[in-house]
């Protein structure tokens, strides 16, 4: 069991690179299909299936990943 108390790193942690900002560039069209999703023509897809009765959980960690953390023995 974790130690009693508030819940914490071990050792002092360090931001190494920059938050991201997001945003959108002026004159984009928000609501127009891009590319990748005219070539799937999906209008027609959802004549065949909609998915009724299917659960989607999209899981994000939120955590970019380590190559160099990958690499280390015993991870």
């Amino acid at each position: 069991m974790p130690p009693s108390g508030a819940a914490g790193p071990v050792q002092p942690m360090t931001q190494r690179s920059p938050c991201v900002v997001t945003g959108v560039l002026p004159g984009t069209e928000t609501g127009a299909d891009e590319p990748n999703q005219a070539m799937l023509n999906l209008a027609a897809a959802w004549r065949y299936s909609r998915g009724d009765g299917q659960l989607v959980a999209v899981i994000d960690t939120g955590v970019r990943r380590d190559p160099p953390a990958e690499r280390r023995p015993g991870r």
